[in-house]
């Protein structure tokens, strides 16, 4: 006799089967990924083994020691930013250039030098959102690619981040060839380098705080630029610019995708929105961090329905829950629209049966503002008012 009709005289309790899913809420977005080096680091911090590091940890900021990169690129960050976290990996200097380069970019097999910080995700289940490797990317090797940037790229696109680079700081043709080196709607160049009280600086903590402090002030939708740069004295060479004229460096690097530093009324500032891609679909970093964002979040939840009944209230509720996230970002202005739906010619009989089912969803970021056109004209009618004005001031005069 089956269980269920089994003999029995009093009360029987089941579980109802729940959604399985609750809201869907964005997670972390400003986690930042710091590929460092500090050869006298104090033995108890480990190497290429990433560790979280607080603005107020200031025991374990001294322990990074004085040479390498790690203590400058940190007190410089966290110079900019009230509060952050960063996930940290140290790496091992090589007795040449090329052991160095070898070391920072790592070893997957190893998950060594940058290939740390994928671990992160499980060790401390935060995905880094902003990665950089301070002084490190921003030359090309023997005329090709930095090899370590290119490193860089992979694992950006693997955690669903972005990444900075500085350019060599030097010409513009430099930094054109840097530029064409990469392809990449998730890199973010600026170029020259940064004058600070302590001498030049290779720009990506500078911009990782901006990042950071955008995120917390306006939202993980906005662009970076025309931001304050903390801490900087000046650039390393002329940035000439002019806000109405389009015929100078500044906009010479903006065209090719290398955002920059400016003087204006007073501050220095970043200035450009761009990605280094020539995909007019993704130019803007800003828009593609918030496709991640939204694709991390529906990861984080949605998986939750996996192995669950495949029945049709399954489906509206992971149907209303998408859209409910979508809603949301809408009306904190992170999407101009938004929505998640069903469509019955994508879900064959024979990809039902074996459990498989497409949901879609539509949406678009709002782009950042690159350029205002003001139009006038001259309305002589307006003296009319002139008229009118002398003539009220004047009638009791007469």
């Amino acid at each position: 006799m089956a269980a269920q009709d089994e003999f029995h005289h009093g009360l029987r309790f089941k579980r109802k089967l729940g959604d399985s899913i609750g809201a869907i809420s964005v997670h972390d977005t400003n986690t930042v990924g710091m590929n460092l080096t500090a050869p006298d680091a104090d033995n108890s911090l480990p190497r290429n083994e990433p560790f979280l590091l607080f603005k107020h940890d200031h025991e374990k900021r001294l322990k990074l020691g004085e040479t390498g990169n790690a203590k400058r690129s940190l007190d410089r960050f966290f110079a900019g930013v009230a509060s952050a976290a960063v996930l940290v990996n140290l790496y091992e200097t090589g007795a040449t250039t090329d052991k160095t380069l070898e070391n920072a970019a790592g070893s997957e097999a190893s998950l060594t030098g940058l290939y740390a910080l994928v671990a992160a995700v499980s060790t401390f289940g935060i995905a880094p959102k902003i990665l950089l490797t301070p002084g490190v990317t921003n030359y090309r090797v023997d005329n090709a690619a930095n090899p370590v940037l290119a490193t860089q790229s992979l694992i950006a696109k693997q955690l669903g981040a972005v990444h900075i680079s500085g350019a060599p700081g030097t010409t513009d043709a430099d930094a054109f060839a840097f530029r064409q080196d990469f392809d990449d709607e998730r890199l973010i160049l600026f170029e020259p380098f940064i004058k600070t009280a302590q001498g030049l600086a290779s720009p990506e903590p500078f911009v990782a705080a901006i990042g950071v402090n955008t995120d917390v002030e306006v939202g993980y939708h906005a662009s970076w630029g025309n931001k304050v740069v903390p801490g900087a004295l000046g650039i390393s060479r002329p940035i000439q610019h002019h806000m109405r004229h389009s015929d100078n460096r500044a906009n010479y690097l903006l065209s090719h995708q290398i955002n920059t530093f400016i003087n204006q009324q007073g501050g220095w500032r970043t200035w450009g929105d761009y990605a280094a891609t020539t995909n007019a679909a993704r130019q803007f970093y800003c828009q593609t961090r918030v496709r991640d964002i939204i694709n991390e979040a529906l990861s984080r939840h949605i998986w939750q329905v996996v192995s669950d009944p495949l029945i049709a209230d399954k489906v509206s509720t992971l149907l209303d829950r998408m859209n409910a996230l979508l809603f949301d970002l809408v009306n904190e202005g992170k999407l101009l629209g938004g929505t998640a739906y069903f469509e019955g010619d994508r879900n064959s009989v024979n990809a039902l049966e074996q459990g498989k089912i497409t949901v879609n969803y539509k949406s678009f970021a709002p782009p950042p503002i690159t350029q205002i056109n003001v139009e006038y004209e001259d309305e002589p009618q307006y003296l009319d008012l002139l008229v009118a004005d002398v003539l009220k001031q004047t009638q009791f005069k007469a």
